[in-house]
């Protein structure tokens, strides 16, 4: 045994753990190696965080997948997994996500305008994406909408925004209010991260995909278009059309990603706990 393995499996006895949740397919897949190595038997559960169906989910042997949706449950009953071994849920998100504000309320709490039409455009916590070239098409095209630029921890791109000095876009330092945003904008911008993604779902907003990131969010992209759920622009160009077009059609805009919603647990966090509890009492 490795001096890693050995510290891992007296950590694990001592404090006599009932279940051990991986978040990340590696962790997943280097706890069982654990198990089968040290013969430990514990209860483990796979939660993945994108709408896709990873490789070396077999490797992972959990005892539970639970997933981003029940459309891919036959993705990994093609890889080898068992039927009876996939949950389908949705993704875990915070709780502030999961109840939604009217628009009026949130804007007020936020001291937005209430006339307006209003763009939230996020390029995740870093601020990935051509998001300066989008703000300024926007701004142009939809010049009596405000276009809120979320910069996350970027502060060059805080900078970038802020220094455009168009009176139409705010720049939006980090906040810990991304929940209330988008319950007061009209139309999201975002790049393709799972959990950019379900909280896009659960607050029930339209989507359009700004591809900024490859990998995982290729496959979330590829699922939430696919499925109708969302939009995506592979260009600033393309992403201010696709949000003229959502603004103008809001029902239609609106319909897919709240058919999403509905086909997903109510609180994703609350049904997976439940169930691990169910199966380790």
């Amino acid at each position: 045994e490795s001096l890693e393995n050995l510290i891992a499996l007296k950590y694990l006895l001592e404090n006599k753990f009932d279940a051990i949740i991986c978040t990340h397919i590696f962790a997943a897949i280097l706890v069982n190696e654990l198990k089968k190595k040290s013969g430990l038997s514990i209860y483990t559960a796979l939660v993945t965080t994108d709408f896709t169906c990873y490789p070396g989910s077999l490797e992972a042997n959990a005892d539970t997948y639970f997933i981003a949706h029940p459309l891919l449950t036959k993705d990994f009953i093609a890889l080898g997994i068992p039927k009876e071994k996939i949950v389908p849920c949705g993704i875990p998100v915070s709780q502030q996500f999961l109840t939604k504000e009217s628009s009026v309320s949130a804007r007020q709490n936020l001291g937005l305008p209430l006339d307006r039409h209003i763009v939230l455009v996020s390029g995740g916590s870093m601020g990935a994406g051509p998001l300066v070239k989008m703000a300024e098409l926007l701004s142009s095209r939809l010049s009596d909408s405000l276009i809120i630029v979320a910069c996350g921890t970027n502060t060059r791109l805080l900078q970038k925004i802020s220094s455009l000095n168009m009176p139409n876009i705010l720049a939006l330092p980090f906040t810990k209010k991304m929940a209330a945003y988008l319950d007061a904008a009209d139309v999201y911008l975002s790049k393709a991260g799972g959990l950019s993604t379900t909280e896009a779902i659960m607050k029930e907003i339209p989507l359009v995909y700004i591809n900024a990131v490859p990998g995982c969010e290729t496959r979330n992209i590829e699922f939430m278009t696919g499925n109708a759920y969302a939009a995506a622009a592979f260009s600033p160009e393309d992403a201010v059309m696709r949000t003229v077009y959502a603004l103008n059609h809001k029902d239609s805009a609106k319909s897919g990603i709240s058919k999403c919603r509905s086909e997903l647990a109510q609180n994703p966090a609350d049904f997976i706990c439940e169930h691990i509890s169910l199966h380790i009492n």
